[in-house]
């Protein structure tokens, strides 16, 4: 891999295109292998190949790279400001958000100090940019705030649709089943519990019958959570509207 990133490296510098278009296919090819190279070589290679892609405009490599770091950054392999300076620097907004966000649902844990408890709050992203950790908390804060929200926006969301009603929708509320213990989900982690929530009603979902009004709600607030970390106008009472079906 590290002679193929180099072959692009060359071949775009001097214009070769068909050199580049081959290194960067090679480089798609073991990027989707079965033993994936991009599971566990350095962070460096990482970014490498990653810029490689960038500068050959192959879109499909970046994700997938995207893809390969988020489970690392959430095992805690990878640093959190790395990820993020890469971000920031080729404009990834969705890697980012999902890279602020990974991070955000671990904090319940280590942020707050209990009272009556003594010594130094544990915070282990000490090393982001000021801006960066302004961010982290920003979202961090807005998500926490979302979780309050959830129980109107449900009661807003019924009292609109025009295909069903509280007592026809099955699981009880919005936020009872996105807490439930049947999504096997974190109980901070709204998003990861929304795309199994979205899942679940496609399957379930009849014409005529069963309302798709709260998968619509659920795919706009996905939409929506890197604007919590990196929105312009960060909202921290944000939700998003409810429309009718």
């Amino acid at each position: 891999m590290p002679r193929i990133v180099h072959v692009g490296n060359v071949a775009h510098k001097y214009g070769l295109r068909a050199y580049e278009a081959w290194a960067l296919e090679m480089l798609h090819i073991h990027g989707n292998a079965p033993f994936n190279y991009l599971d566990t070589c350095s962070q460096d290679m990482l970014i490498r190949v990653f810029e490689a892609a960038i500068a050959g405009e192959r879109e499909d490599i970046c994700a997938r790279i995207e893809n390969c770091w988020i489970p690392r950054l959430k095992s805690d392999e990878l640093p959190l400001r790395d990820a993020l300076d890469l971000g920031e620097k080729h404009d990834r907004r969705t890697f980012l958000g999902e890279a602020y966000y990974q991070q955000a649902i671990r904090m319940p844990s280590v942020v707050p100090l209990m009272p009556g408890t003594t010594g130094h709050m544990y915070f282990p992203v000490r090393s982001l940019k000021d801006h960066q950790l302004r961010n982290l908390l920003c979202g961090f804060t807005s998500i926490v705030l979302l979780w309050e929200r959830l129980e109107e926006a449900d009661s807003t969301l019924h009292a609109q649709c025009t295909k069903s009603s509280p007592s026809r929708r099955p699981g009880g509320s919005l936020v009872e089943l996105l807490r439930g213990k049947r999504l096997h989900c974190a109980p901070f982690d709204i998003q990861g519990a929304a795309k199994k929530l979205i899942e679940a009603d496609a399957v379930q979902y009849t014409p005529g019958y069963y309302c798709v009004c709260r998968s619509g709600f659920l795919e706009k607030l996905l939409q929506e959570i890197p604007d919590y970390f990196l929105g312009q106008e960060r909202l921290i009472n944000a939700i998003p509207p409810v429309e009718a079906a």
